[in-house]
């Protein structure tokens, strides 16, 4: 809900529920969880139940990665779940800047850790513009030692922190 009015949340489970009820009449079979950040839903594990239980598959997931944790690891292992996770990272030195939170670098970098010694997945997304830039060597570096599996680039979306770079 980045770009979402003022006071918008999180659908409730149950709406949720109706909505995969429907893909799943519609013959949908693979699910993609994205946001905002999904970490975020506090019902996060009974939404993945209702979709495992539907029999489709969650095949990637969409994260700034601060929030994984060894609980959510031990959550998705329980699950058997191999999602693909794809982050948004800003770039080694520049994350925090251009998220405007002192520290998500730092928990960022910690999550795509987790998660590729949990043996998952990962491919990083980097918004590319004046103030990431000079980061992309760096960036690279880190994404190789980390070992990430695949490394996207494209162009920064005025929404959340963003809105309000280049102003």
């Amino acid at each position: 809900y980045m770009g979402a009015p003022e006071g918008q949340g999180e659908l409730p489970l149950e709406t949720m529920r109706r909505i995969l009820d429907a893909l799943c009449e519609a013959g949908a079979m693979q699910i993609s969880l994205t946001g905002g950040e999904p970490l975020m839903r506090a019902d996060l594990m009974e939404l993945t139940d209702s979709i495992l239980a539907r029999g489709m598959a969650i095949t990637d997931i969409f994260t700034n990665a601060t929030l994984i944790d060894q609980a959510f690891l031990a959550e998705l292992e329980a699950r058997a779940l191999r999602p693909r996770f794809h982050v948004s990272f800003d770039g080694v030195g520049r994350h925090d800047a251009m998220r405007g939170v002192p520290g998500a670098e730092s928990a960022a970098r910690r999550g795509i850790t987790a998660l590729i010694s949990a043996g998952h997945r990962v491919i990083l997304t980097t918004s590319v513009d004046e103030n990431t830039l000079p980061a992309l060597e760096k960036t690279y570096a880190f994404a190789k030692a980390a070992g990430v599996h695949a490394w996207g680039i494209g162009r920064p979306v005025a929404a959340g922190c963003a809105r309000s770079m280049g102003r």
